[in-house]
């Protein structure tokens, strides 16, 4: 090329370039805004991520010996790795915060020192998970349509898990808790919310997270505990058929909508789902080679899984009923080489709650910082449950649960779908031909285990007609259900393909749910936020309506302000330390049953240095109308004096909420 063509080819690319700056600077593709939250997102990734990869580190460092015996590079063992790791972080954790270590140095100096003394194990976990995914890519066509569905599911849930948290018991206390706690810079239990009482395994790794600056990461990580259980349960369904029936399980599973949507949010359920389901792989890993090494890494299982909800021990009790069927004739020894290890990692949490709280099972059984037995009572609601209401609902409860539960609805507050109760039944099909008819087994009785607990639950109390305290139970019924249905092959004949149109069912269940799951995403505006088309403040308002204005109104009181919650639990995007939120929606019926008017309990307030009151005025109408609560029509004219004669109206938010100042006396 010439000199002058050099000459002219630069001044070309010059001119292109001038062009487009200059376009650009008019038309700015992504601003500035947008820019910083989609940051947000990626960060929540990135600290979730390094998270998770620090809990595997851990797990193969401190479990190998006992995980040896398990097959190298399979998906049991990763999922142990990294679950049995990220319960052991949490531990950490609980002791930093009892000490006051909550500081963002310290957490990054944790994750540091682990990345580096540990990276080794990380590179060597994530290659081994790299050839997992590998060897879970689908094969046939059928596979690849089943695995469209789940990777749909799963994605849409890790959308919602990276947008600002909205869901209402994270905004309760899964990470109202963990935001106390980093104000205050130790592990704290706070009475007027109850919950931080609760075994806290996933808040700890919450408070981390937030130290290392994404809550979104919060969200993350509660989806990798499903994402793993999904893999485990694809292990399954390969081991015991074939790679097809390991993707309908998935499908199914993931068809429960209530699973899915969890694993969007910011709670604890799906983790402890994850633990159970390792438990369940560590007695077959058990049973397949008489190892006492897998009896103490169920043991493990079972005390992480108590150690992230109290509903844990019946996890406990339901492996505790396979180890104890498996063997007969040494079930008091094996019971103790299961016993010890759970006991060991679940006893730090009754330790904490002993120390801070003065009650082991706080706020369970004994009185502990301001429990009391009306409070007790207003919690656990005995002699409210369907055995007092509708008795012959408790024999019809699988198929009420299955049709009428939904999530978000007051009393079946679960979305199973209908595949489940379709196919678990038709396991009886061709029984005596199942190979492995010792695991099907298992999973039934582990089911009927929880079923029967929840069942004495839900018929002595209203508050635990919760279905979702089956879900632990669902990931070994999925791959039983895909199983059942695998079973119509031998139902055919030349007349009719019983097989055939069944899958046709199935697929058009799929179909449907992934319709209604991609309409749901669409109406919260995931996407928007996320890619910074909506501002996480507008997306707030949009998910949470007046609730999350009067909490803004309340970050703009003046300093020293201190506000209590009427028939309001939630409270986490208000200021630390600045709110007193109603965790059990029952400060009212607390102070009524103690003998309180509205003047004394004005007073009683003053003295406590609060400032204003947030009344949720259509909560409070909920449960006045409602009429099952045990309030008197005397407690509700007196919530009228409180409001027109002790305190004055600062603002009203759409006749739904009511900011008042508590004027000095």
């Amino acid at each position: 090329m010439t000199a002058r063509k050099q000459i002219f080819a630069w001044i070309v690319l010059t001119w292109m370039f001038v062009t487009i700056v200059a376009y650009y600077i008019f038309h700015k593709p992504i601003s500035i805004d947008q820019v910083l939250l989609m940051g947000k997102s990626v960060w929540g990734i990135v600290v979730a991520s390094s998270v998770i990869l620090a809990g595997a580190a851990i797990g193969r460092l401190l479990f190998s010996r006992l995980l040896q015996g398990f097959t190298p590079r399979s998906i049991v063992l990763l999922a142990l790795e990294a679950g049995l790791g990220l319960g052991t972080l949490s531990l950490v954790w609980l002791l930093v915060g009892l000490i006051g270590g909550f500081e963002t140095i310290l957490a990054w100096a944790v994750l540091i020192v682990i990345g580096f003394g540990a990276r080794h194990q990380i590179l060597g976990w994530c290659r081994d998970m790299v050839v997992v995914i590998i060897k879970v890519i689908p094969n046939t066509r059928t596979e690849t349509c089943l695995a469209a569905f789940v990777f749909f599911m799963i994605i849409v849930a890790l959308l919602s898990a990276l947008a600002p948290t909205s869901a209402w018991d994270a905004l309760l206390y899964h990470l109202t808790g963990p935001k106390a706690n980093i104000a205050s810079g130790r592990l704290e239990i706070n009475p007027w919310l109850p919950e931080t009482g609760y075994p806290q395994g996933l808040e700890m790794l919450y408070t981390w997270v937030i130290l290392l600056g994404s809550s979104r990461a919060a969200g993350v990580l509660h989806w990798f505990f499903g994402f793993l259980t999904l893999l485990l349960v694809w292990q399954w369904g390969e081991e015991l058929v074939d790679s097809e029936t390991g993707w309908l399980g998935c499908a199914i599973l993931v068809s429960a909508t209530t699973f899915t949507t969890m694993m969007g949010k910011a709670y604890v359920d799906v983790a402890t789902i994850l633990f159970t389901a390792l438990g369940i792989a560590a007695i077959k890993h058990w049973r397949d080679t008489e190892l006492d090494a897998a009896l103490v890494v169920c043991g493990f299982s079972a005390g992480f899984a108590f150690g992230t909800k109290y509903t844990g021990v019946v996890i406990g009790i339901g492996l505790a009923v396979l180890i104890a069927i498996a063997q007969p004739r040494r079930v008091m020894r094996n019971l103790m080489v299961f016993g010890v290890p759970a006991i060991v990692v679940s006893t730090p949490w009754l330790f904490k709650n002993a120390l801070l709280a003065g009650n082991p099972t706080y706020p369970f059984f004994f009185n502990g910082l301001g429990w009391d037995s009306i409070r007790a009572d207003w919690f656990s609601q005995l002699g409210t449950g369907l055995l007092y209401s509708a008795p012959l609902k408790l024999i019809a409860a699988p198929l009420i649960m299955t049709i009428v539960g939904k999530e978000g609805i007051e009393t079946w507050h679960a979305t199973f779908g209908p595949l489940f109760i379709m196919l678990v039944p038709l396991i009886a099909i061709r029984w005596k031909h199942h190979t492995c008819r010792t695991w099907l087994r298992d999973a039934l009785i582990f089911f009927i285990v929880l079923y029967l607990i929840w069942l004495y639950g839900a018929a002595v109390s209203r508050l635990m007609i919760q279905p979702r305290f089956l879900f632990p139970a669902l990931p070994p019924l999925a791959v039983l259900s895909a199983m059942a249905y695998g079973s119509l092959r031998s139902l055919e004949n030349t007349s009719f393909a019983i097989h055939r149109v069944s899958g046709f069912i199935i697929a058009l269940v799929l179909f449907l749910t992934a319709f209604r799951f991609g309409i749901d995403m669409l109406q919260r505006q995931d996407l928007p936020v996320l890619t910074g088309a909506l501002s996480e403040e507008d997306y707030l308002y949009h998910r949470l309506g007046w609730h999350y204005a009067a909490v803004q109104k309340i970050g703009d009181l003046p300093d020293g302000s201190r506000v209590l919650f009427l028939f309001e639990p939630r409270s986490y995007y208000c200021p630390s330390h600045r709110c007193l939120p109603d965790g059990i929606l029952d400060i009212w019926y607390h102070a009524r049953r103690q003998g309180g008017t509205a003047a004394s309990m004005a007073q009683d307030w003053r003295e406590e240095n609060v400032s204003h009151v947030l009344f949720y005025a259509l909560g409070a109408q909920t449960l006045r109308e409602a009429g099952k609560d045990p309030f008197t029509e005397e407690d509700w004219v007196e919530l009228d004096r409180l409001q027109s004669n002790q305190l004055k109206l600062v603002e009203n938010f759409g006749d739904v909420y009511m900011l008042y100042e508590l004027p000095p006396r």
